[in-house]
């Protein structure tokens, strides 16, 4: 994380999707008397592209005993285009049960959520009476080459080489992969936060998206934000995206999600890159 003190740039009030799970839970393995129930997983991820897309998930409950056949009423909060039952079913000699949630036409891009849940009265000691369950339609990213990257925010005195890639089923969409990742990993330690951009249809420089997670914490007076790099259409604080052939600039604004919808400007970042590899256009 970035230690820094004082914010030097103006809140900006802007709608923030924010999405935080983990695909991690497990039975706790705690006999207790009568039968009680946890979720494996709290919460659970799953990205699809066009060619993997499946019509369903399935999420497994354990119950603490293996006696009688036991349905648990289960509250199932669907966005619209998934559906599941109203109960599970534990079978005779069994202490698992899949709880099956169908999944319709999904769009690329447009985030679906299935909340599940039973009587916390009935939960084991350290279970889960609850799984939130995240559903996402993602282009199928292929390679598009790569480029040598300079950010004033990762200062890095030499270039840095960042792959690209294109969606195949979007046009003229493209991506840094995990940009950060690869200019201060230090800061940014895992990869899987990547910055979208657009090209026109004579491959120059069109927009990038208005604010992007980095996968860096900012911590300001002893407390730590998610980083966001923002580059706001309207061209504030001097954002914008332009190129001269395959030299690209990107001047930005590197903020922190404060919650609630809003994001802290910090301060500026200038991103210059040279698409040396696979850039489609002139050169």
């Amino acid at each position: 994380m970035k230690l820094l003190k004082f914010p030097v740039l103006a809140m900006l009030a802007v709608s923030a999707l924010v999405t935080s799970c983990s695909d991690e839970g497990s039975w706790d393995g705690y006999v207790e008397k009568g039968d009680v129930y946890t979720f494996d997983q709290a919460s659970a991820n799953y990205n699809f592209t066009p060619v993997t897309v499946q019509d369903s998930i399935v999420i497994t409950l354990t119950r603490s005993n293996t006696a009688e056949e036991v349905v648990l009423p289960i509250v199932a909060d669907l966005d619209e285009g998934l559906t599941g039952p109203s109960e599970v079913k534990f079978a005779k000699g069994e202490n698992q049960a899949d709880y099956i949630i169908t999944v319709g036409a999904l769009t690329i891009g447009e985030p679906l959520e299935a909340t599940l849940s039973f009587d916390e009265e009935l939960v084991s000691v350290s279970g889960a009476a609850e799984c939130v369950v995240n559903i996402m339609l993602d282009y199928t990213w292929v390679s598009a080459g790569s480029c040598q990257m300079y950010s004033q925010w990762a200062d890095n005195s030499s270039p840095v080489r960042v792959p690209i890639e294109k969606a195949a089923e979007g046009d003229g969409l493209y991506r840094f992969e995990s940009p950060y990742y690869y200019l201060e990993p230090n800061y940014c330690p895992e990869p899987g936060y990547h910055v979208q951009f657009y090209l026109d249809e004579n491959y120059n420089a069109l927009a990038v998206d208005q604010f992007t997670y980095i996968g860096e914490l900012i911590t300001i007076e002893g407390v730590s934000y998610d980083a966001v790099l923002c580059c706001l259409a309207d061209g504030s604080y001097g954002c914008q995206f332009v190129n001269a052939g395959s030299t690209f600039l990107i001047n930005a604004v590197m903020g922190y999600d404060v919650g609630g919808g809003s994001i802290g400007l910090y301060t500026y970042e200038t991103i210059q890159l040279l698409w040396d590899e696979g850039y489609p256009g002139a050169q």
